[in-house]
C-alpha cells in the first residue's frame, strides 16, 4: 500500500526524548477547500430549524477538521530524510511474511 503525503509540521518530542515527530496530511485533505477551524459559515444559522438542523454535520466536520498523520523518528533517521514542511512524500507499508 502506497500513501502520499505533504509534511505540514515538524517538532521536537514533546517529553525532551531525542526524537522528531513529523506530522503528516493526505495530498487530497491539502487540495480540498475548506473554511479556517474556529469560523461559522454565515448561512448556517440563517432561515428556519430544518436548515439548521441539515448544516449542523457540516459545521462539526469544519470544526473537527482532518485526523492527521504523526510519525516519531529518531534524529538520525530525520536528518537522513531531510524533510521540511511542505514537501510531499510518500509512505509504503508492506507487509512481511516469515519464512519457516
Amino acid at each position: 500500500m502506497k500513501k502520499e503525503y505533504v509534511v505540514t509540521n515538524i517538532s521536537a518530542a514533546p517529553d525532551g526524548s531525542p526524537y522528531v515527530l513529523v506530522t503528516l496530511n493526505e495530498t487530497t485533505d491539502m487540495n480540498a477547500q475548506q473554511e479556517p477551524p474556529g469560523r461559522a459559515s454565515v448561512g448556517a444559522f440563517a432561515g428556519d430549524p430544518e436548515s439548521l438542523m441539515s448544516n449542523i454535520n457540516r459545521l462539526l466536520l469544519q470544526q473537527m477538521g482532518k485526523v492527521a498523520t504523526t510519525l516519531k523518528m529518531d534524529m538520525a533517521d530525520y536528518e537522513e530524510a531531510e524533510i521540511r514542511v511542505g514537501d510531499r512524500v510518500t509512505l509504503e507499508i508492506k507487509k512481511k511474511t516469515l519464512e519457516t
